[in-house]
């Protein structure tokens, strides 16, 4: 009979993820053990933060959601400090920490904090893990981290919820991830040009979200046809080029106290 750590591996590869970062501990070792065969690897890093920093990169860049793992107490809040960079950079991110068993929650623990205390104001939704919900709630877990505004779920792991067998579940939803922000309507950028005739000294600033965006060319195109100056945010930096006539700057980096004073060209 499937354990719920083969379950969990068997599941994270259905949602595309392809590597789990983090330091390992005991109550984890059936995971890795279910991870020895199969497309998800573990990824031994340095500390637990740069697990979460890998598990950003690899959400950032595949849009599937990376995952990362930190044990109990200090495990966990290390691996803060990455999911912190998920949240902040709207990065999908499934962050995995191992818990006290339900019986012994309410115990005093050596390195024991409350989890979901700790990550719920870094996260879109934090939870724990049980066997009996086990597909649901982990299909949930992948559409709210990839759903617009992409970000970090917390699942705790209750350190005998390993070796459990799987119960049948009834009803589970198939896996599906959260759709990017679509591209704006013909009809919006129709409007946005007649307002844009009206302003006096028009600016078009652009952030995260565009990256993620589909439509990127009828954006450059708009830009090209309006012949806007255009600031970046810090994270949008390389949507424009800088040697585009467009190009003003980056608000708040790259020099920009030096930009503001620089006569404009338009």
């Amino acid at each position: 009979m499937t354990n719920v750590a083969t379950a969990v591996i068997e599941l994270l590869a259905e949602a595309g993820v392809r590597h789990v970062f983090g330091v390992p501990s005991g109550p984890w070792a059936p995971y890795m053990e279910a991870m020895r065969t199969g497309p998800v690897e573990y990824v031994l890093t340095s500390t637990e933060a740069a697990a979460g920093f890998m598990a950003t990169v690899c959400g950032m860049l595949t849009g599937r959601p990376g995952a990362c793992y930190g044990t109990y107490g200090p495990g966990a809040t290390n691996l803060c400090t990455g999911v912190g960079t998920a949240f902040l950079d709207r990065a999908p991110v499934l962050a995995f920490t191992t818990e006290a068993p339900e019986r012994m929650r309410h115990r005093t623990l050596q390195m024991h904090i409350d989890h979901q205390a700790l990550f719920r104001p870094l996260t879109k939704w934090t939870t724990r893990l049980q066997a009996a919900n086990l597909h649901q709630t982990l299909r949930r877990a992948v559409q709210v981290a990839t759903a617009e505004v992409p970000g970090p779920v917390h699942l705790g792991l209750p350190e005998d919820l390993g070796p459990q067998p799987m119960v049948p579940e009834a009803g589970a939803v198939r896996m599906q991830r959260g759709q990017p922000a679509p591209p704006p309507a013909e009809e919006q950028l129709h409007a946005l040009a007649r307002h844009l005739r009206q302003a006096k000294r028009p600016l078009l600033v652009l952030g995260l979200s565009c990256l993620r965006a589909t439509g990127w060319d009828a954006l450059q195109h708009f830009i090209d046809r309006q012949r806007l100056p255009v600031v970046l945010s810090p994270m949008a930096k390389g949507f424009v080029r800088e040697d585009h006539a467009s190009y003003v700057g980056v608000v708040f980096h790259a020099l920009s106290n030096i930009v503001a004073h620089l006569p404009s060209p338009f």
